[in-house]
């Protein structure tokens, strides 16, 4: 590869990891600061009897609920829609509803969430991996006899 197409690379790379998703969404504001499950302001007319109409808006169902993250072992209060609940509760919880949403969907409190629980999950995975070799270890540490040790 050409020295000055390595170069051009790693500085479209490092661009592409400074645009965040959160800027570059230009409807609904609000939607990203909790989960709104796709949910947005709805626009129409309000029809009097009289058959006049005006202009008004439909937001959505916005409620402050506590939440559990099995993976931070905490609650958490963030504002819900309950069509986001519905999601979560058919994903089996918040974190594997997180873990489901794309990058561009969130605002930057649930991107840090979404990340805060996946380095978490990791984290998790590999102090079960690394108990998981010590007791296969101790299982095979096993005498001439057939016995075990106990270290």
């Amino acid at each position: 590869m050409h020295p000055t197409l390595g170069l051009f690379a790693s500085q479209f790379t490092k661009q592409e990891k400074e645009t965040v998703p959160w800027r570059t969404q230009a409807t609904y504001q609000q939607s990203l600061k909790g989960l709104y499950g796709g949910k947005h302001i709805q626009f129409g007319n309000q029809i009097s009897d009289f058959g006049n109409k005006s202009r008004r808006t439909w937001k959505p169902n916005v409620q402050r609920v506590k939440l559990y993250s099995e993976a931070l072992n905490e609650q958490l209060i963030i504002k819900c829609t309950p069509a986001a609940l519905k999601y979560i509760d058919r994903k089996g919880g918040l974190d594997r509803y997180m873990m489901s949403m794309k990058d561009k969907e969130l605002g930057k409190k649930m991107y840090d969430l979404k990340y805060k629980i996946q380095s978490k999950i990791i984290e998790m995975d590999k102090e079960r991996n690394r108990l998981s070799r010590l007791d296969v270890v101790k299982e095979g540490d096993e005498g001439e006899t057939g016995e075990k040790r106990i270290s």
